[in-house]
């Protein structure tokens, strides 16, 4: 049975956070990053969530505000595939301020800053 390790790394405002495996069991293609983009941001009204998935996974896309608190769940698929996807995203009901785009996969989770301004 193989060890279990949580690697956290944070780079500007993005968290990306990859729970390894033993060697013999983690498939090459899951170490490939998720790749998370927020356009604009900061923003007023609209923008478009891009990400990129390496690999076929269940994917969540959550939107948290700066407590921590799930305000809403954005997209939840089983088994997408591989490839680049765009959410677009309305902000019509946030007020101003800061929240947190999370987009979690089987293997990895990644966070982006997102500022809201009105």
């Amino acid at each position: 049975m193989g060890e279990a390790t949580i690697q956290i790394r944070v780079t500007n405002t993005t968290i990306v956070a990859n729970a390894l495996e033993s060697r013999e069991t983690k498939a090459a293609d899951k170490n490939a990053d998720l790749e998370l983009q927020v356009i604009p941001n900061p923003l007023a009204t609209n923008a478009f969530i891009r990400y990129t998935l390496p690999y076929t996974s269940d994917v969540t896309l959550s939107l948290f505000d700066q407590t921590g608190r799930l305000l809403r769940t954005l997209e939840q698929s089983y088994s997408k595939s591989s490839g680049d996807y765009t959410v677009d995203f309305q902000s019509l009901e946030l007020s101003s301020g800061d929240y947190w785009i999370r987009l979690q996969t089987q293997e990895q989770v990644i966070m982006k800053h997102l500022v809201i301004i009105k």
